[in-house]
């Protein structure tokens, strides 16, 4: 288990693993957000881009549209002969370079009675302009549909993009426009007036529309047919609704279905040339209701942000390893103490009170335990000598039984008043041992100028051994009372330190409170000991609620839980062990927690100070008890708050 593990181990483990989520989590949600700004962005582009170029194509094509409007407007406005309808359109095609070609086709017999069909078209050759009469009977330009399609709807038509072969033997469309003939029974279509534009400057015009390094635009009519397209075989060829048939991409149809009916959209895509992931923005022509789309690669889209990956990575594993070598430096000067004082603390434990203690040159908890070491080192080797001398009078259990009396009964507080300068505070504990060497402890001491520690305990054994263990114990609460730890932090602290090397198995009950003697928060908690009871003016005595947490030394990960409450004036708090209620008289009765109680309540009316309810309470116990023989430590610790 990763507990059992060194302090070394531990801290590496814990902060590394911590630190690789945060990296991890910081450096994939700069990702993530980066890719959404990134398309985002993207996206903006290329929907700029498109559109830009749709508006230079919509503009050539408006001012197509507005032209063969002007023409027909003239056309039926005024009668023109054959020259000058013919000046007309050579001056159109030759002065504006994104005509191809213009023509006007008239109705049967509607130029001259005497020719069925007349029409005159112009259109560039070359560096010239050029005519052709389009009236031949092997062209009959009454069945195209640039002529049948606005007829029959009665207003300007863009045809489908074409191969005109007798026209020019280009691919182009064209821009219809019917022209009337007014009369007394209203309006006759005299004819109808075109202009051609040739697909080569729009493909031109698409061809140098760049997005990244390999993006290119595409072009397709309003039934899909694809018009302009790097891929020079599709042109005319080939469909939307084609490619997504033969690529077997249904989504391709949908999107094909949502260009022709006018739509702008932004999707993933997978073109068949490049069969890479990619990108497409689409926007329609208004005007010829055609639809303009961009295409561009994923990869290259997300390139600097892979860097940008990559780059973070490195840093992070740089940094990595950088916090490393800084844990392991710092563990190692926390630790290398640590596991000095652990072999001198086992040396003791075996009976080597002279083992020489590392020399810590810190004034931290870490030195502050090897003083604490240090000081249990020198009593223990001055009770060692003076058992040793009284071996030459005495028993060997006895001399030993009577020096560990004497080391509990030095770590009792026998002061009173305990805090001569403290005025808010009245403290007194009072130990009757059953035996030579008892398992109870009590103890107080200021953490600082104004809070002050309690403590009450009982190891679960009797004896030099349990008394060793009590004595250790007292030297790692007062060592670990004074770090700058919360409470639940401290108690954890104790409980690791009398885990380590507990060969014996010993446990200990513990009550530990600290008092703020400015403002009366009292925060406790309670590893298995009985609950002290709360004395209030005016109230009832009480039993203070705590958490029974379990006792120390057994559990190495113990979590412990505490309790507050802010204590009122005069409020008194009585902490004692299982040998006052559970002291047992001739009669084998129990002495209990209600005569307790009623004890307290004699004394409760009476402003005493608490070294005499102290001995008050257990001179009442060692009545109740009598002749029988006393069991178990009677301990008692009473303590005053007066605000």
């Amino acid at each position: 288990m990763l507990f059992h593990k060194g302090i070394k181990f531990r801290l590496l483990t814990y902060i590394i693993t911590s630190t690789v989520v945060v990296f991890g989590l910081i450096i994939f949600h700069n990702i993530y957000i980066s890719s959404k700004f990134l398309l985002k962005n993207v996206k903006q582009n290329a929907k700029e881009i498109t559109i830009s170029s749709v508006n230079k194509i919509e503009g050539v094509l408006l001012s197509v549209e507005k032209i063969t409007q002007t023409q027909a407007l003239l056309l039926e406005l005024n009668n023109y002969n054959e020259e000058s309808i013919k000046n007309i359109l050579y001056n159109i095609v030759k002065n504006n370079k994104e005509i191809y070609g213009s023509c006007i086709a008239f109705e049967p017999y509607s130029f001259s009675e005497k020719e069925y069909l007349k029409s005159f078209y112009y259109f560039k050759s070359h560096n010239s302009v050029e005519f052709k009469d389009l009236s031949k009977k092997n062209y009959n330009y009454y069945l195209w549909d640039w002529y049948q399609i606005p007829k029959a709807i009665n207003k300007p038509y863009w045809t489908e993009p074409y191969f005109d072969k007798d026209a020019g033997n280009i691919i182009m469309s064209t821009y219809s426009v019917p022209f009337y003939k007014k009369t007394a029974n209203g309006k006759i279509l005299k004819g109808i007036v075109t202009i051609d534009i040739s697909l080569e400057w729009l493909s031109k015009l698409v061809d140098s529309i760049k997005f990244y390094k390999t993006g290119y635009a595409f072009l397709i009519s309003q039934t899909g047919t694809i018009i302009t397209h790097p891929t020079k075989d599709f042109i005319m060829n080939e469909s939307i609704f084609s490619l997504a048939d033969e690529a077997n991409q249904p989504y391709l149809g949908k999107i094909g279905k949502e260009m022709i009916e006018g739509k702008s959209g932004f999707y993933k895509v997978v073109p068949v040339t490049t069969k890479k992931d990619s990108w497409m923005y689409y926007e329609p022509l208004p005007s010829t209701k055609w639809s303009l789309a961009v295409i561009f690669p994923e990869n290259e889209l997300y390139a600097d942000l892979h860097g940008l990956f990559l780059s973070l990575i490195l840093i992070s594993i740089i940094g990595l390893l950088l916090l490393i070598f800084l844990i392991i430096t710092v563990a190692r000067n926390i630790t290398d103490p640590v596991k000095k004082l652990a072999r001198a603390t086992v040396e003791i434990g075996n009976g080597n009170f002279n083992v020489k203690l590392p020399q810590i040159n810190k004034n931290d908890e870490i030195a502050q335990l090897n003083r604490s070491i240090n000081g249990m080192q020198i009593d223990l080797k001055k009770y060692l000598h003076n058992f040793e001398e009284q071996t030459i009078s005495k028993e060997k259990m006895i001399n030993e039984l009577q020096i560990a009396h004497d080391i509990q009964v030095s770590f009792i507080p026998r002061t009173y008043p305990a805090f001569p300068h403290l005025t808010n505070i009245d403290i007194h504990g009072q130990v009757d041992t059953a035996k030579e060497v008892g398992g109870d402890l009590f103890d107080y001491f200021l953490i600082d100028n104004h809070k002050l520690c309690i403590t009450i305990s009982d190891v679960s054994s009797f004896g030099m051994t349990a008394s060793l263990f009590m004595a250790f114990a007292r030297t790692i609460i007062r060592a670990r009372a004074q770090k700058p730890l919360i409470l639940k932090e401290i108690i954890a602290e104790i409980n690791k330190d009398l885990c380590t090397d507990n060969t014996k198995t010993f446990s200990l009950t513990l009550f530990i409170g600290i008092v703020n003697l400015k403002t009366g928060d009292f925060e406790y908690c309670n590893a298995n000991h009985l609950s002290p009871l709360l004395i209030q003016e005016n109230e009832k005595v009480a039993i203070l609620d705590t958490y029974q947490n379990e006792s120390l030394g057994l559990n190495y990960d113990t979590n412990f839980i505490t309790n507050k409450i802010t204590l009122k004036q005069n409020d008194l708090i009585v902490l004692f062990t299982d040998g006052v209620t559970e002291a047992i008289n001739e009669d084998a009765e129990f002495y209990g927690i209600e005569r307790l109680k009623e004890s307290i309540n004699f004394q409760k009316q009476r402003e005493e100070t608490t070294k005499i309810i102290t001995e008050f309470l257990i001179e009442g116990v060692k009545i109740f008890v009598g002749k029988a023989e006393q069991t178990d430590d009677i301990t008692v610790l009473t303590f005053k708050y007066k605000g």
